[in-house]
């Protein structure tokens, strides 16, 4: 006859056996399937970041920066450089060389790209040189910015610079060898989410760092505060160390506020007028240029400009962006320099201020 002591060790056992085997079938399936995370995640071994003045940094593209950053023409310095800074808005287009895997030269196969566009529209312009350096990067963050712009200006000077404004903040917390945007979560002092509370610190960050299961349970039931402000709207903490140390640099700045694109750019432009008129006003005051791009694109179809109902633009988006950007980057130059706009350019001219 069983004793009650034998039946309830077999019980635990089977119990424990049982969580076992779920925790590793758990573990096996998220390390093969590799399920989004609900957070922004750089690996370390799909983008070599480093440290850089203090921000990640990492090249998307690396194999066609030396154009699209305009290493051709940096140290030109009879050319005015403009530096772009942001994300994958100022970066991606649907016929991105790395998507397409198309035969042909480097150039040719960037030809639809907005900086290169851009830098064609300038110099048609004339008499003025430009050179166009596309310093933007998928997953950058406003943070991350300033750390470019000082790298690229070490490089070689840099007299303007477009800074793109979009609806996104936070930064990331390195762990391990990767990158994860935990801005507004609850954490352990080490940096790992801990959207549960009751966890030990230690033992949290143990598992996230050595499960992959747990690490995914971990991100997917967390989240950010959501009393955390919106940082739309104001030209505060990472825009405005970027503005300042530029305009302490004596280099002109030209904000540009991106819209989503899930709806018209005429709704959009409505819409905006009033959600960015704080970040507006601050940047008059200290002499910077805002072209709000909705506005300037607001008898176009957004649906023939778009790659995705996000914010990414296609080959067609590109040529509009560049059109408008360069008349306000033309508008901005001394009197006298060059002409104030591109020659026959379809699109509406873009309104900056001041």
């Amino acid at each position: 006859m069983t004793s009650p002591a034998r039946v309830w060790l077999r019980r635990s056992a089977a119990v424990v056996a049982s969580l076992a085997l779920f925790a590793g079938t758990a573990e096996l399936a998220v390390r093969l399937l590799d399920p989004t995370a609900r957070v922004q995640v750089i690996r370390h071994d799909t983008l070599a970041w480093q440290m850089v003045h203090g921000a990640p940094q990492w090249s998307v593209m690396p194999t066609f920066a030396p154009i699209l950053e305009g290493r051709e023409c940096q140290d030109d310095r009879s050319a005015r450089q403009v530096a772009l800074i942001g994300d994958s808005v100022l970066q991606v287009s649907d016929q991105d060389p790395h998507a397409l895997g198309v035969p042909g030269d480097t150039r040719t196969r960037l030809a639809s790209h907005m900086a290169l566009k851009l830098q064609d529209a300038l110099n048609a312009a004339g008499p003025q040189r430009w050179c166009v350096r596309d310093l933007a990067q998928s997953g950058y963050l406003p943070y991350q910015f300033h750390a470019a712009l000082q790298t690229a200006h070490a490089r070689a000077p840099v007299d303007v610079v477009v800074l793109e404004v979009f609806k996104e903040d936070g930064r990331y917390t390195p762990i391990g060898q990767d990158l994860y945007n935990l801005q507004g979560w609850r954490r352990t002092a080490a940096g790992s989410p801990n959207p549960w509370g009751w966890v030990p610190d230690p033992l949290q960050d143990t598992l996230f760092r050595r499960s992959a299961a747990w690490a995914y349970a971990s991100l997917a039931w967390g989240g950010p505060d959501p009393t955390t402000p919106d940082p739309q709207g104001s030209l505060d903490g990472a825009y405005r160390e970027t503005v300042d140390w530029s305009r302490v640099h004596g280099l002109d700045v030209l904000l540009l506020q991106v819209p989503m694109l899930d709806i018209p750019f005429a709704q959009s432009a409505e819409a905006g007028a009033g959600e960015w008129a704080s970040l507006e006003s601050d940047a008059a005051a200290r002499g910077v240029g805002v072209l709000r791009l909705a506005e300037a694109l607001k008898d176009q179809d957004v649906t023939q400009l778009r790659m995705d109902t996000c914010c990414h633009y296609g080959p067609a988006g590109h040529a509009a962006i560049a059109r408008v950007l360069a008349d306000a980057l033309l508008a901005r130059l001394p009197a006298g320099s060059a002409p104030t706009s591109t020659p026959a350019a379809p699109t509406p001219a873009a309104q900056t201020s001041p």
